[in-house]
């Protein structure tokens, strides 16, 4: 191999990817992966996940990890750390707007609209998240805090597919 060991060998979302995989030839055997990288443009790689619902914007660095068997996933777990300003947009909030019951008062609903807004685009100086899968179920978590305060999130997921989340804002 040519050139230095050290210097990145994908380029991907104006930065660089590395990873690793090792597994076994017999199909029922385990194999294991990493990942670890640098995103210049971290909204075009929230945009691939989850185009129009979910996305952060700045630069980072992340890291996943997977192990399995076969072709069950056992284990799928990462972590990100921004590496300046961005920004949050949970655009998925905006098909909840846009149904807000009808039969609400306009109070209700105007109140609704509003805390949901403010929930929705979120300017921040630091994040940090991470997601821990076992199986089918696991959690993820993302801290954002910037100069209008912070935004903790955290979703839970069952076996039984089920997804709760929770939203503090502080």
């Amino acid at each position: 191999m040519k050139g230095d060991p050290r210097k990145p060998r994908w380029q991907a979302y104006a930065g660089y990817v590395r990873g690793a995989f090792d597994f076994g030839l017999d199909p029922d055997s385990t194999w294991n992966g990493w990942m670890s990288g640098f995103a210049d443009r971290l909204k075009a790689l929230t945009d691939a996940f989850a185009p129009e619902k979910f996305s952060l914007s700045g630069p980072a660095d992340f890291s996943v990890n997977v192990g399995a068997r076969a072709k069950e996933i056992d284990k799928f777990e990462g972590d990100f750390r921004g590496l300046g300003a961005g920004e949050l947009h949970l655009g998925k909030l905006n098909d909840i707007i846009r149904e807000l019951p009808p039969e609400w008062t306009t109070v209700k609903r105007s109140l609704t609209r509003i805390g949901l807004e403010t929930v929705r685009d979120f300017a921040y100086q630091t994040a940090h998240g991470d997601f821990r899968f076992l199986g089918r179920a696991g959690r993820a978590t993302l801290d954002l805090r910037g100069p209008g305060g912070s935004r903790r999130l955290e979703a839970l997921v069952h076996d039984d597919d089920a997804i709760s989340t929770e939203v503090s804002a502080r």
